[in-house]
């Protein structure tokens, strides 16, 4: 049996394929735009930490904690630069970091420092694509580098400033 192809069955072969083309549509467009979800990266135990520099030494300040480390003139340098937010003649890597980081939608999540041993203190930096997530051995001073490029604290581990940090707030004597 042969059927006439007519203005009915054109219509609903016309209905059928929008039909196909609008949710096709819908999926592309909400796989496209679905947003990663933010991995959450737990800050217990760590404080948020306040990044300086001083000649080429770095500061790790707390409400009342400060760690310090000496670090090469060369990190000194970049780290001071990306608080100042400024860029010399040319960019530091630090500086080509952020831009790889920025254009190939890498967030930092946290940099942290986390351990201490035979006189080197040891830090990670957590980032983000997508779904995908990375934790990173790093030098504290890269780390660093890149928080204050990045806008965020340098987590500290708690440990770390009660053994190793100074303190920072005075008491004074009641009399």
């Amino acid at each position: 049996m042969v059927r006439k192809f007519n203005r009915y069955n054109a219509i609903l072969l016309l209905i059928a394929t929008a039909i196909i083309i609008f949710a096709a549509g819908v999926y592309y467009k909400t796989e496209m735009n679905a947003v990663p979800q933010v991995f959450h990266v737990p800050t217990d135990g760590y404080t948020a930490a306040d990044v300086s520099i001083e000649a080429s030494t770095l500061y790790l300040s707390t409400e009342c904690q400060r760690l310090s480390m000496e670090i090469s003139d060369t990190q000194a340098l970049s780290i001071k630069q990306g608080l100042e937010k400024t860029i010399d003649k040319r960019p530091l890597t630090h500086d080509i970091m952020k831009d790889i980081f920025d254009n190939f939608d890498i967030d930092v999540l946290m940099v942290r420092i986390d351990a201490f041993s035979d006189g080197i203190y040891y830090a990670r930096i957590i980032i983000q694509q997508g779904d995908k997530v990375l934790d990173i051995d790093s030098r504290p001073s890269d780390a660093a580098a890149l928080a204050v490029r990045s806008n965020l604290p340098v987590y500290v581990k708690n440990e770390l400033l009660s053994t190793y940090g100074e303190n920072t707030c005075r008491t004074e004597k009641q009399e």
